[in-house]
């Protein structure tokens, strides 16, 4: 007795819901990736005072990583930035968690990695360990 009539699940195989295992796998990183963003903001909250509402409305809008592609390809920093950059808190910008964490770096252009480590160094900062 046959169950699978050919042709008629016609999916290459190491397929999960009809997503490739790539795909799911990106998918699960950008959610990672945006648990990310909203502990910044949180942190950003807590440890510099500082409530970023229009990057917690764009990462609402837009998602994690469309919300920090949007951000480092800008071309100048955003308020937000600048905010923390005066707080001594460049830690908890978008740029820091892009450039500071190989996890995230292939949902990322090099080119947009290079220009997020290029902005933190103009405004000097220094990776806390």
């Amino acid at each position: 007795m046959r169950y699978c009539r050919p042709g008629r699940f016609n999916r290459p195989p190491m397929q999960f819901g009809g997503l490739s295992w790539r795909s799911t796998h990106l998918d699960t990183l950008e959610k990672h990736f945006e648990a990310a963003m909203f502990d910044i903001y949180t942190r950003a909250k807590e440890e510099a005072n500082y409530t970023a509402s229009i990057f917690l409305q764009m990462l609402g809008d837009e998602g994690g990583v469309r919300t920090a592609k949007k951000l480092i390809n800008a071309p100048n920093p955003s308020v937000g930035y600048t905010a923390l950059w005066e707080r001594d808190c460049l830690h908890l910008t978008v740029e820091a968690v892009v450039v500071g964490d190989a996890r995230w770096h292939s949902l990322f252009d090099p080119s947009e990695i290079e220009r997020a480590g290029r902005r933190l160094k103009q405004y000097g900062y220094q990776r806390r360990s």
